[in-house]
């Protein structure tokens, strides 16, 4: 595989874009004026990254393009000259933010550098693609390479907001109920003993939580997400029974070799209550 544009023309080009004349340039790079002016026309007759106008060189859209490019492709190049050991940790967004990055000091496992990648409901693609080495997640893989240890239960309660207890009572409507997309529609029917016909589906607890905080009805949600809500009463738990209780374990590939990894987030999530 050949780039189509050489790193020497990708240095000239973000050179040009912090100089304001072709004499900036010649002192940013160090080169004859001339020697400048020729590499610039050649790369102007073979791209579309360079025009000429009122006898100043100026990026187009394009030229820009591949300039915000080449800074990413610089940065990423340096982390990985640079980052000795690396471990790839997926988990949920609203795990990594409110319980995983206030306790990381508990966690017993020493690395050079550590990537944490966050989504909903992707942890278990981004083994199978290889882009996470291990996973922090609940509930439960579904594809036959992918080994767990369930550790954790994850407390989840239905709640609302308490404006919208007050103006629509505790007897809950379907047509109120707000979806996450991770929920088990099914099983959350059984335990209501009511038909759910969401108002809103959500692909993110964060969006979830701000639903009904304002007052948009009522969901099932994780504890551990909404309990300073719930400590200064702008949400309310509703105190309905589930029967169906989730838990957070720990997910990686069966050929995963790195033993002490996986023991040491199985003890990191031992020690949380969620």
């Amino acid at each position: 595989m050949k780039f189509l544009v050489s790193s020497e023309d990708c240095e000239l080009l973000l050179a040009l874009e912090k100089s304001e004349s072709l004499m900036d340039l010649s002192d940013l790079m160090k080169r004859d004026v001339s020697v400048l002016s020729r590499r610039l026309n050649k790369i102007k007759t073979e791209t579309q990254f360079l025009e000429k106008k009122n006898g100043s060189w100026l990026l187009t859209k394009d030229g820009r393009l591949l300039c915000d490019w080449a800074k990413r492709a610089a940065n990423e190049q340096s982390l990985i000259l640079n980052r000795g050991s690396k471990i790839h940790l997926a988990t949920t967004r609203e795990f990594a933010s409110r319980i995983l990055m206030p306790n990381w000091k508990n966690l017993k496992y020493t690395t050079d550098q550590i990537e944490i990648i966050t989504s909903d409901g992707n942890s278990e693609n981004l083994l199978l693609s290889n882009l996470a080495d291990i996973v922090i997640d609940c509930g439960t893989p579904y594809h036959p390479d992918i080994r767990f240890k369930k550790v954790t239960p994850e407390k989840m309660i239905i709640a609302a907001s308490s404006e919208f207890i007050k103006k629509k009572g505790k007897i809950l409507n379907g047509s109120d109920y707000i979806h996450f997309q991770r929920t088990d529609i099914n099983s959350l029917q059984e335990d209501m003993s009511i038909k759910l016909n969401p108002k809103f589906i959500f692909s993110d607890l964060s969006t979830l939580r701000s639903a009904l905080i304002h007052q948009h009805g009522w969901s099932m949600i994780p504890y551990y997400v909404i309990k300073d809500d719930l400590q200064n009463k702008s949400l309310v738990d509703l105190k309905i029974k589930l029967s169906s209780p989730m838990s957070f374990g720990v997910w990686w590939k069966k050929d995963l070799q790195n033993k002490e990894l996986i023991l040491a987030l199985i003890q990191f999530l031992s020690l949380i209550e969620l």
